[in-house]
């Protein structure tokens, strides 16, 4: 069973799960993220991974990362994603790649969303770092 079939079948029914992550939050509280890859290893070797978790209905405005290109796989929840002149159904399963200096924008849809997220070139997976950490759940 590959990983990604993995997390699929954990997931299937909710977006619900718990993790041993450091979950970060942007200040709007919209935006979550739990970063796998240290801030040195991104300053070294100029590449992010993490996870990435954003609320429903969240509409993320159109931008791009510069020189750094982006991935996502989306684990649970999906939306509506535009890169460039193409829309896209984000949905369990899918991937995108977003090419350098691509503009690209998302609703996401009414079960939120929570994907794998990549950065090559790991610039903009940087501002993960200054969001504050969240309390560790606990244990029920």
């Amino acid at each position: 069973m590959t990983m990604l079939a993995f997390l699929l079948a954990v997931s299937a029914d909710t977006c619900r799960f718990d993790l041993p992550l450091e979950v970060r939050r942007n200040p709007d509280a919209v935006i979550m993220a739990a970063p796998l890859t240290s801030k040195g290893a991104v300053d070294s070797i100029g590449a992010y991974t993490g996870w990435l978790f954003i609320g429903p209905g969240v509409v993320v405005p159109e931008h791009d990362h510069g020189d750094d290109e982006e991935m996502l796989f989306v684990i649970c929840g999906g939306s509506r994603f535009r890169v460039g002149d193409q829309e896209i159904a984000l949905v369990p399963g899918a991937s995108i790649r977003i090419p350098r200096r691509t503009r690209h924008a998302a609703i996401i849809g009414p079960e939120g969303l929570v994907a794998v997220q990549v950065y090559r070139g790991g610039t903009p997976g940087l501002r993960y770092f200054t969001w504050d950490v969240l309390p560790p759940a606990k244990p029920k």
